[in-house]
């Protein structure tokens, strides 16, 4: 079965998951998760690599619904190639928004900048696939015409130069949401000021 590359033009149709960084294993990438015997220790289950609570690393997952050319179809991207877009690498991310979450507004508030910054714009994901799963880019067709179900992982995901968004990233759009919504909160509970 061989392996082909595409890039492939789609519009971000909406976030499949709202979760966009995970705590990850230093030698695999995968998940990891908090010991049970020890809660202050984090394990991976896949190859056994265990680190303390404040030396966990986080990975970036983005995982969206995208159409092309009538499909629509699932990706995910993860890693560090999500870092130009977010503005930051997912530790420094995870770490902002755990300095700040002391409410649940603050977690609605980062859902809200990554469907903002992504959703209802043209990216170019770079996409592995086999040959008996080719997709419509390489003239292939999904069973039963459709491909709802279909989901792929992009090892690389790229802004076309036209749109020109360069600059804004996540984090940036995030902070001005939390600036925003501080102020709002301040004029709301500031006594002096009348509705």
């Amino acid at each position: 079965m061989s392996v082909r590359r595409a890039l492939v033009d789609c519009v971000v149709l909406s976030l499949h998951d709202a979760c966009v960084f995970y705590p990850c294993c230093k030698g695999c990438f995968s998940r990891i998760d908090v010991e049970e015997q020890d809660t202050t220790r984090f394990r991976c289950l896949k190859c056994g690599y265990s680190c303390l609570r404040e030396q966990v690393d986080y990975r970036y997952r983005l995982s969206l619904r995208v159409t092309r050319d009538r499909w629509i179809f699932g990706v995910t991207v993860f890693g560090a190639c999500l870092n130009q877009f977010f503005g930051i690498h997912a530790s420094g991310l995870q770490r902002l928004v755990e300095n700040l979450d002391g409410a649940s507004p603050r977690s609605t508030l980062l859902e809200k900048a990554v469907q903002d910054c992504f959703i209802g714009r043209h990216f170019i994901f770079g996409i592995k696939v086999t040959t008996t799963e080719s997709g419509p880019w390489f003239g292939g067709h999904v069973a039963n015409g459709s491909s709802s179900k279909v989901h792929y992982i992009a090892s690389q995901m790229i802004l076309p130069k036209a749109t020109g968004l360069e600059g804004c990233t996540v984090v940036s759009y995030y902070r001005l949401l939390l600036q925003k919504a501080a102020e709002y909160e301040l004029g709301s509970t500031d006594p002096g000021t009348t509705s």
